[in-house]
C-alpha cells in the first residue's frame, strides 16, 4: 500500500559512504537509535515493523512535549517511513519546519562510517 503524502510531509536523506547492511544494523536495538536519533529528543519506543511504534520527547523550557506515531513503511537496507505526529504539529508548523535538519542523519553516518 503506497504512503499517502500530507500537507505536512517532509523527508530526509543523506549519502552515507557505507553498505546498506552496515546502516541497517544502526537500526537494529533501541539503544542504536538512540545513539543518533536521540540527538536533542528522547526516543522512548521505536517498534521497526510495519503498524509499530515511534514515540518521542523534546524537552521545552522544562516541559515534555510528545510525539511520534506509526511505522507505515519498512524495507530491510532501503526505507523507513513513519509519521511524526503531536497535538501541536499543526499549530507549530513554522517551528517545526525551522527545527527540521539533517542532524540526525549526520550522526548516523558519523556512527556507520566511524568518523
Amino acid at each position: 500500500m503506497p504512503v499517502k503524502i500530507s500537507p505536512l510531509h517532509v523527508r530526509r536523506s543523506i549519502l552515507i559512504e557505507r553498505s546498506p547492511d552496515q546502516v541497517w544494523h544502526q537500526f537494529s536495538t533501541l539503544d542504536r537509535i538512540r545513539s543518533w536519533l536521540g540527538i536533542g529528543q528522547t526516543v522512548h519506543q521505536f517498534d521497526l515493523v510495519p503498524g509499530g511504534t515511534v514515540e518521542l520527547s523534546v524537552d521545552i523550557e522544562g516541559s515534555a512535549h510528545h510525539f511520534g506515531g506509526a511505522i507505515l513503511v519498512v524495507e530491510k537496507n532501503r526505507e523507513i517511513t513513519f509519521e511524526r505526529l503531536g497535538s501541536e504539529a499543526a499549530d507549530n508548523l513554522q517551528g517545526y519546519e525551522e527545527g527540521w535538519t539533517v542532524r540526525h542523519l549526520t550522526a548516523l553516518r558519523s556512527i556507520v562510517e566511524g568518523t
